[in-house]
């Protein structure tokens, strides 16, 4: 809220306070006396500090290519060629270049965003830059968004739950009716059965019935 930007005051009750809101005075009156503290706070930003001096003796800048937090390992053969990787801090290269530099002089271009410099005689020694890298709300908000709706997202990925259930409940919908026709079918089949039995009942029965009539006209 410094920078008058905020989601309301603190100590708002639940519910309250699901709006971004602009105080466009203090943004202003921020921008105006700390741009930089502003531009931090929206940016990603990185330090470098010289943990090991071999070859080279001082770093200044921001490195600006630094995908995370890690080091800067800079390889010099001691003729003026470097070798510079950047590896995380699981140690895994993520990132090379190659430069040249002469004894005591600077490069600007080996490590973009820094400047180094080398020491007043080379012999080859390795050293390393420490990098710190914090994410600026832009980052953070970028990276909600995507674990959101990104394709391996929570909506996405609630949405792949949900047609996966409707599929299961599509399958069993299937089942459930061919089991239905199983018994349709039965039913039919019994139903047949039971009529053609009462036609050869009713058949046995007139003829019971004739043979009756036929000992009862010939006793008289």
């Amino acid at each position: 809220s410094e920078i008058g930007i905020s989601f309301g005051a603190i100590g708002s009750a639940v519910g309250t306070t699901n709006q971004l809101q602009l105080d466009e005075t203090k943004l202003r009156n921020a921008l105006a006396n700390n741009p930089n503290a502003v531009y931090d706070l929206f940016a990603a930003t990185s330090g470098a500090t010289l943990t090991t001096s071999g070859d080279i003796v001082a770093v200044s800048g921001k490195p600006t290519a630094a995908p995370s937090s890690g080091r800067y390992v800079i390889i010099s053969d001691g003729a003026g060629n470097l070798t510079a990787e950047f590896r995380d801090e699981s140690n895994n290269v993520l990132w090379t270049n190659t430069g040249t530099i002469t004894a005591g002089g600077t490069n600007s271009t080996l490590i973009p965003g820094l400047v180094i410099t080398a020491a007043s005689t080379l012999t080859g020694a390795q050293s390393e830059i420490q990098v710190t890298y914090r994410e600026g709300v832009l980052q953070r908000l970028d990276r909600y968004l995507d674990s959101t709706l990104g394709a391996e997202g929570v909506v996405s990925t609630r949405g792949d739950g949900f047609q996966q259930r409707l599929r299961q409940i599509d399958l069993q919908m299937e089942r459930f009716e061919a089991r239905l026709e199983d018994r349709r079918a039965q039913l039919i089949r019994q139903f047949s059965a039971l009529e053609r039995l009462l036609a050869e009942m009713q058949q046995q029965g007139a003829q019971l019935g004739m043979q009756l009539a036929s000992l009862m006209g010939s006793g008289q």
